[in-house]
């Protein structure tokens, strides 16, 4: 007789009914523990591809954005340089717009009172040409002289973010000096003449012109723009004092453009200054509109 092994055998054999529910146990967590492993790793997977694709997208990105922020560096840096050179041009432009007469006198003035007397202008003359006193008021006359100072002057103020404050201080001092001076010294002609045509029986009162050092505006303008030591040597006393001046700003114009082009910094005291100059230039205004 065959003996049947029942269910009740097999669980003695295995150490009874708590060994079995184990051995269950134990043999359907492998199989979760699996499926649980398996999925973790697809989703993790997943995540892998995902993010991978994304970081590729962003160095992508960063690359491209690199590139523009390269390539707009580039430009501002190639555009500045350009604005740098037009104003070291301008500076020649501003020169040269100052009527020829007017110019070229002030050039050549020397220090005494004689050399800035109507008497002095009336006797330059050059044979069978009109007297320089004579010339002078007709460029006067001319409202179109200082067009071209016009124009490199807005061309200052509307390109000013791309460069310092040191160097906007110089141009505007130079400029000053180019309309201010000639225009001053010019005025005083013309009421000269003004004068002598209206007020017969009187001493005319403007026989001498101001020297340009007697005017408080640009003497103060070129204290407060240029150091102690170059202040000092531009005001110093001179033959053709007014040409030294305006030539030793114009080589200081020029040291300032190549550094900027080199990249120089810009310093706290020239922020300071630039407040006094706005200032100035205020004063400056004030007095030309009261004039007109």
């Amino acid at each position: 007789m065959i003996e049947m092994i029942t269910v009740g055998d097999l669980i003695l054999a295995a150490g009874g009914t708590a060994a079995v529910v184990i051995i269950a146990i134990g043999f359907g967590g492998k199989l979760l523990l699996s499926k649980i492993t398996s999925k973790f790793h697809h989703e993790y997977n997943e995540k892998i591809v995902r993010l991978t694709n994304e970081l590729s997208k962003s160095n992508n990105l960063l690359g491209t954005a690199q590139s523009i922020f390269m390539n707009n560096v580039k430009a501002v840096n190639e555009y500045k340089i350009k604005i740098l050179e037009d104003l070291w041009k301008n500076t020649f432009v501003i020169r040269d717009s100052v009527p020829t007469y007017t110019h070229s006198t002030l050039m050549l003035l020397g220090e005494s009172e004689e050399q800035w007397s109507i008497s002095h202008l009336k006797n330059i003359q050059p044979l069978g040409q009109d007297s320089r006193y004579n010339d002078i008021l007709k460029e006067r006359k001319n409202k179109n002289s200082f067009e071209k100072w016009k124009l490199c002057s807005q061309f200052l103020n509307n390109n000013r973010q791309f460069i310092s404050e040191e160097l906007y201080q110089l141009i505007w001092l130079y400029d000053l000096m180019f309309i201010r001076v000639p225009d001053e010294f010019s005025r005083h002609v013309w009421l000269h003449s003004f004068s002598e045509e209206n007020f017969h029986n009187k001493k005319n009162e403007h026989e001498i012109i101001p020297h340009w050092r007697e005017d408080e505006h640009v003497v103060n303008s070129i204290r407060k723009v240029l150091s102690k030591e170059d202040a000092e040597e531009v005001l110093k006393p001179k033959f053709g004092s007014f040409k030294e001046a305006t030539d030793y700003i114009q080589m200081k114009i020029l040291s300032r453009i190549r550094e900027e082009m080199t990249g120089k910094h810009e310093s706290a005291e020239n922020l300071k200054t630039l407040l006094q100059v706005e200032s100035l230039k205020s004063a400056i205004e004030k007095d030309d509109a009261e004039k007109k």
